[in-house]
């Protein structure tokens, strides 16, 4: 039985932090509206009128950037849009685990891809990309949770680390990636998704440093990537 792995590192509670605050400060901008509100209906001098106006258009502008930081809509989908997904800095501090060649034993490293992506961006532009990364960010977080670390090493690129990992483990987490990238393209035709992939077993490659198992996979994809779906 393969064991699962943790693959949250805090995230999900600091998302949690950042959601609570930001609540907070929408509701203490609401309150100030409303103040700004009752101010303007009685009546108040024409000098005190104009400062009222005022509040109320840079209450209403705080409103609108807090909804949009919330929300995610202040940007496109970037690294940070993500938060259960590493990032660059989180896999360096993820390589502490494994500093030691011994702890690198049975370990499999994944790169995969997104094959079509600059192909959807050059026909259905960057929207469309972007939301294609999203689904597969989605597709990758479900089903990398069952066995290892994910992380996102860049725009394009998702690496898993996989512990006690043979080519029994690596063909059933692939398996499990085409079946649920295979169960969107048949929901949303219009936008499908090819995965392109590579993985590197340490038993195999023998490397000595977390970083050299990563580079071999690197390099192991630009030879000879794979399709997957």
């Amino acid at each position: 039985m393969h064991t699962k792995t943790d693959t949250n590192f805090g995230t999900g509670k600091k998302l949690l932090r950042i959601n609570t605050v930001w609540a907070i400060i929408c509701a203490m901008l609401a309150a100030a509206l409303i103040e700004a509100v009752v101010l303007l209906i009685r009546g108040v001098g024409a000098a005190q009128n104009l400062v009222v106006l005022l509040l109320f258009t840079i209450v209403c502008s705080l409103l609108v950037t807090a909804y949009a930081a919330i929300s995610g809509r202040g940007g496109t989908y970037g690294e940070e849009q993500y938060p259960e997904i590493l990032e660059r800095h989180s896999i360096d501090r993820l390589a502490a685990r494994y500093e030691e060649p011994e702890h690198l034993t049975h370990l499999g490293c994944f790169l995969i891809k997104i094959g079509n992506l600059a192909r959807i961006n050059a026909e259905k532009g960057h929207e469309a990309g972007d939301r294609a990364i999203d689904i597969f960010c989605g597709i990758l977080e479900s089903v990398a949770a069952g066995y290892g670390q994910l992380g996102r090493n860049g725009g394009n690129e998702y690496l898993t680390i996989i512990e006690n990992c043979d080519h029994t483990v690596s063909d059933l987490f692939l398996m499990d990636i085409e079946h649920k990238v295979r169960e969107h393209n048949d929901r949303e035709p219009e936008l499908p998704i090819e995965v392109t992939y590579t993985y590197v077993l340490n038993d195999e490659a023998g490397t000595t440093r977390f970083f050299g198992l990563i580079a071999r996979t690197y390099q192991k994809y630009e030879g000879s990537a794979q399709q997957l779906i």
